[in-house]
C-alpha cells in the first residue's frame, strides 16, 4: 500500500511495530554477543595465544611459526582469517 494513502495513525502504528522488531533484533544480538564471549571462549583464546607465543620461542623458522600461530589463534577465536601487521613505531627524542 502506498504510504500516501495511509492515515497518520496507520503510519504511526507501523513505525511502532517496526521499532518493536528492531528492539527484538537488538536484544537477540546482545544476547548472542554476550554468549559468544563466555569465560570458556576467553580461556580457550588465552590458551591459543600462549601456544602461539611458545611456537615463536622454540621454532627457528619465524615465518612458519607466525603462520601456524595465526592459524591456532584464528581457530580459537572462530574466524577464518587472521593477519599479522607490522606497524613501525616512530620514536622521537
Amino acid at each position: 500500500m502506498d504510504y500516501r494513502l495511509k492515515t497518520k495513525e496507520q503510519l504511526i502504528q507501523e513505525l511502532l511495530e517496526l521499532q518493536q522488531k528492531v528492539d527484538a533484533v537488538n536484544r537477540n544480538y546482545a544476547k548472542k554477543t554476550k554468549n559468544d564471549f563466555s569465560p570458556h571462549s576467553t580461556e580457550s583464546l588465552v590458551h591459543a595465544i600462549n601456544n602461539a607465543i611458545s611456537l615463536l620461542l622454540v621454532n627457528n623458522n619465524l615465518n612458519e611459526a607466525i603462520e601456524i600461530g595465526l592459524a591456532i589463534i584464528g581457530k580459537a577465536s572462530g574466524v577464518d582469517r587472521a593477519f599479522f601487521l607490522k606497524i613501525p613505531i616512530l620514536i622521537q627524542i
